[in-house]
């Protein structure tokens, strides 16, 4: 970027921009704004998907879980000690403890990105905003 260039019509004040230039700075923030919400909208559906994917692995975790148990509950299986129980029991919770804390580490950076971007998407909303008010009150005028 050269040092002394004028800066972009979208990010000037709209009062200051000739009819052109707001017509140009309108289109810029429109196209703006749509890049961003849809980049919004596959990140959120991107961590619906890894949400959906971490309760399955869960509950798979769960259906395996305590092996001694499972079949005393659904058919007469052997009998189970309480120390065999609370010891399958504690691996399924640490095994479900190590896929949550690895997908949260996993995700942690784009879950800022998408707190960044939304963001993004108030503040142009807001010049988009602010810019076709200015259009409209030359146009009344």
């Amino acid at each position: 970027m050269e040092l002394f260039t004028a800066p972009r019509p979208d990010h000037s004040p709209p009062e200051g921009l000739s009819s052109e230039e707001l017509a140009q700075a309108i289109d810029s923030l429109s196209r703006k704004l749509r890049s961003v919400r849809a980049s919004l909208r596959t990140a959120r559906l991107a961590g619906l998907a890894v949400f959906v994917l971490i309760i399955g692995i869960g509950f798979i975790l769960l259906w395996v879980g305590p092996e001694p148990f499972l079949p005393r509950i659904f058919e007469s299986g052997d009998v189970v000690t309480v120390p065999t129980l609370l010891g399958w029991w504690m691996a399924v919770i640490l095994a479900a403890l190590f896929v949550g804390i690895v997908s949260y580490r996993v995700f942690a950076h784009r879950q800022q990105v998408v707190r960044g971007w939304v963001h993004k998407s108030h503040d142009l909303e807001r010049r988009l905003d602010h810019a076709e008010s200015e259009a409209r009150r030359r146009t009344k005028a």
